[in-house]
């Protein structure tokens, strides 16, 4: 997962038909789609087409173009696999976080992962609240202070293997990057005896002044702090989302000449807009193939063309 992933929002998400899911009676928030762009193909050569399941073809693979980093079976990239790849990464990534977490399922059948995250919110406040008292407890105890003189000690001898050697090993390196897990030890670093930086004093002043400036808003009575478990403030319900990997194609494929004459044709307006724009194939199995086809079979998608039309 080290190459740049391109996302973009899809579904009824991109389409302006969020609203609908407040007709839900199940009471669950609204899901998202998201489109992972995986890489383009420039050429119609790297498919092929299966005659008896129109809309669907396979990849073919190569160690010399764009799908050199992409599983394949030898001969055509294997798109089952590649939607697992996406769902361990985010597993390892999500998870990572103390206040998520998530499941991410898929099949050869869907086209999509299926992923479901869930926040802890509260229960997490509280024990990072019963962490800063322990560490209270730590800095009051003289052997324990002799300790943190000594973890002083050593973090200056090693941090800079800490920072170029250490937290790239951490799952929420690749979600998050090199600033952001810095930045988490640099601010609890004061616990263990270091001061913080001008910058991140600067930040950490900043959060608190906000704090104390509005604190009188958050009204810790019974009755308040009910309501905000119900509102969306402090929602724990889990958040669906289908995210689906995907392959640009810079051209149009040859068996969508028909579609684009005939467009041409009765809606030149229309096809004005359309032709320059790009579609997608996302891995999915046709069920009309024999059943070791169904990790290889990509399915066309016009997703981003409907978005593009949906936006003008």
């Amino acid at each position: 997962m080290e190459n740049i992933i391109k996302m973009f929002v899809s579904g009824s998400s991109a389409e302006g038909q969020s609203y609908a899911n407040h007709f839900r009676h199940d009471n669950q928030l609204q899901d998202f789609d998201f489109m992972l762009e995986v890489c383009a193909l420039n050429s119609n050569d790297q498919l092929v087409l299966i005659n008896n399941a129109p809309g669907f073809v396979l990849v073919k693979w190569s160690s010399e173009n764009v799908t050199k980093d992409l599983p394949h079976n030898s001969q055509f990239v294997d798109g089952f696999r590649m939607k697992q790849q996406f769902a361990d990464h985010y597993i390892s990534s999500v998870n990572a976080s103390p206040l998520l977490a998530s499941q991410f399922n898929t099949t050869t059948g869907t086209a999509s992962i299926e992923a479901t995250i869930q926040s802890d919110l509260i229960h997490q406040a509280t024990k990072f609240h019963n962490a800063l008292k322990y560490v209270e407890t730590l800095q009051s105890d003289e052997n324990k202070k002799k300790k943190f003189i000594e973890y002083h000690e050593w973090c200056e001898d090693n941090i800079s293997n800490i920072f170029d050697k250490c937290l790239p090993e951490l799952p929420m390196y690749d979600y998050f990057g090199k600033n952001y897990v810095s930045d988490c030890f640099c601010m609890v670093s004061p616990a263990f005896g270091f001061q913080l930086s001008a910058e991140h004093r600067k930040r950490a002043e900043s959060v608190l002044n906000f704090y104390l400036k509005y604190r009188h808003s958050y009204c810790i009575s019974q009755q308040i702090y009910k309501y905000l478990q119900k509102s969306s403030c402090l929602d724990t319900r889990p958040v669906d989302a289908d995210l689906v990997p995907a392959i640009r194609l810079d051209f149009w494929p040859s068996n969508m000449n028909w579609f684009l004459n005939r467009l041409k044709t009765n809606r030149p307006l229309l096809f004005e807009k359309i032709e320059p724009l790009h579609m997608h194939i996302i891995p999915k199995w046709s069920g009309r193939t024999e059943k070791s086809n169904e990790n290889i079979e990509f399915r066309y998608s016009f997703t981003a063309i409907e978005k593009e039309l949906a936006d003008q």
